[in-house]
């Protein structure tokens, strides 16, 4: 019997891999599988195998028969990424929880709800903008970051501040009016020689791996996350892993956030700084450059300690424990 098996088409920021360890942290026995390697070569995945990775179907539904029997093994089968491996067991007689993140479900909720809700028991909600959208007995559990393995970079790479954005897609990511702002404060002669801009352009499209992605983000003191109401028609507005592992590496986030006040109800106090139209942006960022150099370092150890204190896998293992499992078992 395994007590919790996770699976998925793909493991999109490798966060299903980042919920297994939390299964692993519980002391359940846990599996994983998925179909593809991640292209940010994150150093540890889930476990690639052939019949997903071949599997026929389409979003987000996808049949592997083989794998039936690992899923009538299992005390809980684990959906994340808004996708289902259907391998033909009846998963009304399963504990099923499915996570739901980003886009797909954003644009599709009705038609996986109308799918998904017949047999899943809970749902996981990893953004708040993804709440009340009609999943089954949702709960509010953000990505977790491994603390353990990102650790905090206080050393200052330079007298200015400097401030980076690195988005993996900067047409969601809000990248354009990011760096029209950062040009009009270079022009600010009380600005100019405080802060330096490092990071993307709107024209920016290379992938960067995940190692690398870690490094750059390592020489900034201030990482700008997300700035963007809406992703495709949508409502969006929400903070991706880049804040939390900007927050794990002791660095300054801002990102925008339409729903702190859910955030404040579900966690309590927030680190981010939270800046939701460009008046916010800009008087955050010119706070921010103002700091001298014991009030920054002072934040970006609270900011550490706050992501450690309530996003990390022991964290997010406990509320998953607590807001899910425990009903299990």
């Amino acid at each position: 019997m395994i007590d919790a098996l996770i699976l998925t088409k793909d493991d999109w920021a490798n966060t299903g891999w980042r919920f297994f360890k939390c299964l692993q942290h519980i002391g359940l026995s846990a599996m994983m599988f998925k179909g593809h390697c991640h292209p940010f070569c994150y150093p540890e995945q889930g476990v690639v195998h052939p019949a997903i990775a071949k599997a026929e179907g389409e979003t987000p539904v996808w049949r592997v028969p083989q794998l039936r029997e690992f899923v009538e093994s299992a005390k809980v089968v684990h959906f994340t990424s808004s996708t289902v491996i259907d391998t033909g067991a009846d998963l009304t007689k399963k504990n099923v929880v499915i996570n739901h993140s980003g886009y797909g479900y954003r644009a599709n909720a009705d038609d996986m709800n109308k799918n998904f809700n017949p047999f899943v028991d809970a749902t996981i909600i990893q953004m708040p903008d993804l709440l009340n959208l009609g999943a089954k007995n949702e709960h509010l559990i953000y990505f977790p970051v491994d603390t353990d393995f990102i650790q905090p970079v206080y050393k200052r790479q330079s007298d200015r501040l400097i401030i980076g954005h690195f988005p993996s897609m900067v047409k969601h990511k809000g990248t354009d009016k990011i760096v029209e702002l950062m040009e009009k404060l270079s022009y600010d002669k009380n600005l100019k020689d405080r802060f330096a801009y490092y990071g993307a352009d709107a024209s920016t499209t290379e992938t960067t791996i995940w190692f690398e992605h870690l490094k750059r983000m390592s020489y900034c003191d201030v990482i700008i996350d997300v700035f963007n109401p809406e992703v495709y028609g949508k409502q969006y507005g929400e903070w991706g892993n880049t804040s939390f592992e900007a927050a794990a590496m002791g660095k300054l986030v801002i990102t925008n956030s339409l729903r702190i006040e859910k955030y404040h109800e579900e966690y309590g106090a927030c680190a981010l700084n939270i800046a939701n139209n460009i008046d916010e942006l800009e008087h955050t960022l010119r706070h921010i450059i103002s700091l001298n150099n014991d009030e920054l370092q002072k934040d970006r150890e609270i900011t550490r300690r706050w992501v450690e204190r309530k996003h990390s896998i022991p964290a997010t293992a406990k509320r998953l424990w607590d807001k899910i499992y425990k009903d299990f078992y």
